[in-house]
C-alpha cells in the first residue's frame, strides 16, 4: 500500500528525503537514462568488422537490431553504416567503413579512424556476437517499456 500524501517518504511532494531532510535540487533531477552498455554495443561493432562481417551482420539483421538500439550516438551512425555498406554485398573492414563514413559526412561525428580502431580492438574474435547483440537489444526493449 503506498504511503500517505504527508508521509515523511513521500519524496516528489514534500521536496524530501526519506530520512526528512531537504533533497538537493539539480537541474538533472527528472532526467531518465536508457539502460545501456557500451561495452555491448562496442563488442557488437567490432564483432561486425572481424572477418568481413556479413555473417555476424546477417544475425543482427534476423535479431531485428537497428541502428536507434544504440544508446551512444557514435555507435548508432557506426551501425547504420555498417548496415549500409552490408547492403551493397561488399566485404566490410575499418577501411570501408571509414571511407562510408567520410563519403557522408559522419568521419568527425563518429570520432575518426581512432575511434574505429579502438572499438575493433576490444575483441578478437566475434563468438560472443550473439551475447552482445542480445545486450543492445534487451537494453533498447527495456527503454521502450
Amino acid at each position: 500500500m503506498p504511503p500517505d500524501s504527508n508521509s515523511k517518504f513521500d519524496r516528489n511532494r514534500s521536496g524530501r528525503d526519506y530520512k526528512g531532510k531537504r533533497k538537493s535540487e539539480s537541474k538533472d533531477d527528472g532526467v531518465r537514462v536508457q539502460p545501456h552498455s557500451i561495452e555491448a554495443e562496442e563488442g557488437l561493432i567490432a564483432a561486425c568488422l572481424l572477418d568481413g562481417g556479413r555473417e555476424i551482420l546477417t544475425e543482427c539483421i534476423e535479431s531485428k537490431i537497428v541502428p536507434e538500439f544504440f544508446y551512444k550516438t557514435a555507435h548508432e551512425e557506426i551501425f547504420r553504416a555498417l548496415l549500409a555498406l552490408y547492403a551493397t554485398g561488399d566485404p566490410i573492414d575499418e577501411i570501408l567503413l571509414l571511407d562510408y563514413l567520410r563519403k557522408n559526412g559522419l568521419e568527425e561525428e563518429v570520432g575518426g579512424i581512432a575511434t574505429i580502431y579502438a572499438i575493433q580492438d576490444r575483441i578478437e574474435t566475434a563468438a560472443h556476437a550473439r551475447y552482445f547483440a542480445k545486450i543492445v537489444h534487451t537494453r533498447s526493449i527495456s527503454c521502450a517499456v
